[in-house]
């Protein structure tokens, strides 16, 4: 695999990705290896690789992306489409930073605790996360365990989310817009605006 490098105003090169293994092509006493020039955000680039590494931990994963998005201002649209992968799939590894860091801190190199139980544990209660993450971890506990014991709460803002967000979502995505008279427009932005503000007003209040 080919080491990313970028060039300074001066004309010296840096590695911006792949340093391991430029070492080990040192100590290999070779005289070229692959490598790609990059204008890239040299940070944004190794951050990337990083996240695409095979062996990764799940929460290792999960930083790095929150990271990315947060530091390159990505959607989740964005982010999948950078790292090749759904954007549901992106959302449930960013969801694993729900869990208190110092919850992640405690089990981040415990490889019996998966991905797929540690998207489960980041849905429930917060104050049951610390006793699945131990169960878990002494494989007394599987994603199918977490789902049944933890999310019951879930379920049900799921249950409230759908019924009152879900015909909006299926109607707004159906429509189009395009053919719609310029005044029309206006009037349907200044609703759609008017609902924004409501969206907002709500969540102040669910987050306060």
């Amino acid at each position: 695999q080919p080491i990313l490098f970028r060039k300074d105003s001066a004309g010296l090169l840096f590695i911006v990705s792949g340093e391991r293994r430029y070492q080990a092509s040192l100590k290999a006493e070779k005289t070229t290896i692959p490598a790609i020039y990059t204008t890239g955000d040299p940070s944004a680039i190794a951050l990337i690789e990083n996240i695409l590494r095979v062996d990764l931990t799940p929460i290792e994963e999960a930083e790095a992306l929150q990271r990315l998005q947060e530091d390159e201002k990505l959607t989740l649209n964005q982010l999948g489409k950078l790292i090749s992968k759904k954007e549901s799939t992106v959302s449930e590894i960013l969801s694993i930073n729900k869990i208190p860091k110092k919850l992640l801190d405690k089990y981040r190199e415990n490889k019996n605790i998966s991905k797929s139980v540690l998207i489960e544990v980041a849905k429930a209660d917060t104050k049951k996360m610390s006793g699945m993450l131990k169960k878990a971890a002494e494989k007394q506990l599987t994603r199918d365990d977490v789902r049944s014991s933890g999310n019951k709460r879930t379920r049900q803002v799921d249950a409230i989310f759908k019924t009152m967000a879900g015909g909006l979502k299926t109607r707004l995505e159906n429509t189009a817009f395009d053919n719609i008279e310029p005044d029309m427009k206006k009037i349907i932005a200044a609703e759609l605006n008017g609902l924004v503000s409501l969206i907002q007003k709500k969540l102040v209040e669910l987050e306060g």
